[in-house]
């Protein structure tokens, strides 16, 4: 699966909306995955739960997280740098979780600063999408299998296209969610 393909999983998913809404969803969703997946490493780390307790949903954040960031770079026209980014296949570098996690908290903090049509944004989105792949491929995926199980989790949510009704948290069922990952 390619990046051009996975967007048109996601954009069957989305919620079409004003584009200043569609920017604001995006920006409230990437602080909220980033916080997600800090707090699935935090409990490994530092409470003690196994990661075989955790990977499932790593996995899903990871997803849910690439959505967005892959969602938010459409509507700010920045694709093509995007592609490179999420293509690689293997680490090029030892992975502190940390130091990743605080470098997309840090680049996070730039996107929300800097807002749409600043060349940081860009760059900070970049960073962010640099530090999930780096944090996907630690895990032993490839961000293409992160693509297809994020869109198999979306297709077990919604179908084919996105439906408020089943967006409702109320409304969804985890386990076949977690089971299509």
């Amino acid at each position: 699966m390619n990046l051009k393909e996975y967007l048109s999983g996601i954009n069957n998913t989305w919620k079409t909306d004003t584009r200043t809404n569609e920017l604001a969803h995006c920006e409230m969703a990437l602080v909220e995955e980033i916080g997600e997946i800090a707090g699935w490493y935090k409990k490994h780390l530092f409470f003690g739960v196994p990661k075989e307790k955790l990977i499932i949903n790593l996995k899903g954040e990871f997803g849910d997280l690439l959505y967005y960031i892959v969602k938010y770079s459409e509507l700010l026209n920045n694709t093509n740098y995007l592609n490179s980014t999420l293509n690689r296949n293997k680490l090029t570098k030892d992975v502190n979780v940390t130091k990743e996690l605080s470098k997309m908290t840090h680049s996070l903090s730039t996107i929300l600063k800097a807002g749409e049509g600043f060349s940081m944004t860009n760059i900070a989105l970049n960073d962010v999408a640099d530090s999930l792949t780096m944090l996907i491929l630690n895990e032993g995926w490839t961000v293409e299998e992160i693509m297809k199980s994020n869109l198999a989790k979306l297709k077990v949510r919604y179908g084919e296209l996105f439906n408020p009704i089943q967006a409702d948290p109320n409304q969804r069922n985890l386990k076949l969610e977690d089971k299509a990952l």
